[in-house]
């Protein structure tokens, strides 16, 4: 069962590369009913390798049920945010979005928890998080990113967790390193957070400054989006805590 599980997941990692750079031609002249389907196929293949990854392992901890929730909202913010142009759709898959990065966040604090009785924030990562927070509100104002002035604490709200959770994962894959634990492993989930975190700075750049009309800047948000998402799910293979009771 298992080998079909590996190629579950394999297939998965393939179909996001074929289909990655079809979206990204579908979508240059504007948003369409092909771009919707080639994004959601890709966001549909992050979903299957979190499952298959969750199978593979047999991983039915509290860890891999909040990742797993985060990728299926993440899935409904991929939709909500290309399916039309509406305010109310940015809010919801804003909404979908943020939700999920704070999943993603308890997901890595029960592991650091449950695994390697860690702190929410160690003594570097409360200086690390508001340090991270400042420059991504400073390279806002250089970068001239006006912020209508309701939506200044949605996005504020949303950099610090964001900011948060890439901290967090990091520290957590430098944690799972220092413990013994394979060198990629650790790698998987620190990269993947920061791909994350790369990724959702320049779509924030790109949806709030309408001016941007970098198709390089469009390709590297969504490559180091879905490259990020599977990395997310892949760490599902190795972080095993307890159970949800």
């Amino acid at each position: 069962m298992k080998p079909v599980l590996w190629l579950i997941f394999a297939s998965a990692v393939v179909v996001t590369a074929i289909f990655t750079p079809k979206y990204l031609i579908a979508q240059r002249p504007g948003k369409s009913k092909t771009s919707l389907k080639y994004k959601m196929i890709c966001s549909s293949m992050f979903v299957i390798a979190g499952f298959s990854a969750a199978a593979i392992a047999e991983n039915t901890s509290a860890y891999a049920v909040f990742m797993l929730i985060g990728l299926l909202l993440s899935w409904a913010g991929d939709f909500l945010l290309h399916v039309k142009d509406t305010k109310q759709f940015f809010m919801f898959g804003l909404l979908a979005f943020l939700t999920a990065h704070i999943l993603y966040l308890l997901a890595y604090q029960n592991a650091a928890k449950h695994i390697f009785g860690g702190k929410f924030l160690g003594p570097v990562q409360i200086i690390l998080v508001p340090l991270l927070f400042l420059v991504s509100v400073v390279y806002c104002y250089i970068k001239k990113i006006n912020v209508k002035s309701l939506m200044l604490l949605p996005v504020a709200i949303y950099i610090l967790v964001l900011s948060t959770m890439f901290v967090k994962a990091s520290g957590l894959g430098v944690l799972h390193i220092r413990a013994g634990g394979a060198l990629w492993e650790g790698a998987v989930l620190i990269v993947g957070s920061f791909f994350f975190f790369c990724s959702d700075a320049t779509l924030g750049i790109l949806m709030i400054n309408k001016k941007t009309k970098s198709f390089p800047m469009k390709c590297f948000n969504i490559i180091t989006y879905f490259s990020g998402q599977l990395m997310l799910a892949s760490s599902i293979l190795f972080f095993q805590t307890q159970a949800i009771t």
